[in-house]
């Protein structure tokens, strides 16, 4: 098991939009100060699924101290390329430097993936 929830509700609802509405493909989201590790371990080999984290990481000092918490974790094998991390190593983010992460990083990957 990877993450701190028993039931990961996000990844439960992916997976339900996919198989009951025939949802192809699923964008998630997640701007908290922690990086939620569950859900990316739970879709880094999916292609179906892209996953985008933006977090406090502080050069891999933040708690949970997770490699996988790093830019260089991309997803593995077909999910390749479908995880994004944003660790940020400072703390005091603004609005400004999410705008900036959403446009210039998220809003391009994001139409990239749907053509």
């Amino acid at each position: 098991m990877n993450g701190y929830c028993m039931f990961n509700q996000l990844a439960i609802a992916a997976r339900y939009a996919q198989q009951q509405h025939g949802v192809m493909r699923v964008l998630i989201v997640d701007w908290d100060v922690h990086h939620g590790q569950g859900t990316q371990f739970i879709f880094e080999d999916d292609p179906s699924v892209l996953y985008f984290s933006i977090h406090r990481y502080e050069n891999g000092e933040f708690w949970p101290h997770l490699v996988e918490s790093d830019s260089a974790a991309a997803g593995k094998e077909r999910g390749e390329r479908y995880n994004i991390n944003v660790p940020w190593n400072k703390m005091g983010m603004s609005d400004g430097d999410y705008i900036t992460a959403f446009l210039h990083l998220l809003l391009p990957v994001s139409y990239e993936v749907t053509v």
